[in-house]
């Protein structure tokens, strides 16, 4: 299953996403990532297994009137998806991609997992 979720902000586009539409595994939802109950519930409803983040705003000149929306949104937002990615990782694979960096914990044994979580900054290399 592949799901989107969006909260259709200012830079969102809904056609992007038509060339998915055909795919029978696809699912649009409407919402915010700032919600963990939200992103909770998607991540057990479709037994989610990796979750990628590109809910970024845009427009970083707009970040200079009201810079608290654009921390709320790029900062916070991916705090909740990686601490719901933390709390259902015995669910999930073993990554969460987000457009700043990379976390992957490097076992598949539960125990050992929470231990050796590693965090990989792409931007970097």
């Amino acid at each position: 299953t592949f799901v989107v979720l969006d909260k259709l902000d200012y830079c969102s586009n809904l056609k992007n996403l038509e060339p998915l539409e055909r795919y029978k595994n696809f699912h649009f939802v409407k919402g915010d990532i700032l919600s963990a109950d939200l992103v909770n519930f998607l991540v057990k409803q479709h037994k989610i297994d990796n979750i990628f983040h590109f809910a970024a705003q845009t427009h970083v000149d707009n970040s200079f009137g009201n810079s608290l929306t654009f921390t709320r949104n790029n900062v916070l937002g991916t705090h909740t998806l990686l601490e719901c990615w933390r709390s259902n990782q015995e669910k999930l694979e073993d990554s969460f991609m987000s457009a700043l960096m990379k976390f992957t914990a490097k076992t598949k044994n539960p125990i050992l997992r929470k231990k050796l979580l590693v965090s990989t900054e792409p931007m970097r290399k």
